[in-house]
């Protein structure tokens, strides 16, 4: 019986030192997403009848794809692809009649 207690024991261990040394988990979305730049207080990005709300310019070679989110074939909302599953769009000023 107290063998069966000293392997336990001596498993719990090593479980315990093997969680302690083995590297933290790396987040990967740590190495895609950095912090974008803020623009000052006031400034916007609106031309030609968008309605983008906030915003800022960046390099293309930042985000070199773009999505287009469609309802009943019109265009909506678009977006960067930056990453094989998430593309963040942009937040829109709601219009008059929503």
């Amino acid at each position: 019986m107290s063998f069966k207690i000293v392997t336990i024991l001596a498993l719990a261990a090593l479980v315990c030192v093997e969680s302690r040394t083995a590297p933290a988990r790396v987040d990967p979305w740590n190495r895609i997403v950095r912090p974008l730049p803020r623009l000052p207080q006031g400034s916007r990005f609106v031309a030609g009848g968008n309605r983008i709300v906030g915003g800022f310019a960046i390099d293309i070679s930042e985000a070199p794809y773009q999505v287009s989110l469609q309802y009943r074939g019109s265009h909506n909302c678009g977006g960067s692809i930056i990453a094989s599953k998430c593309s963040p769009a942009a937040r829109s000023q709601p219009r008059e009649s929503d």
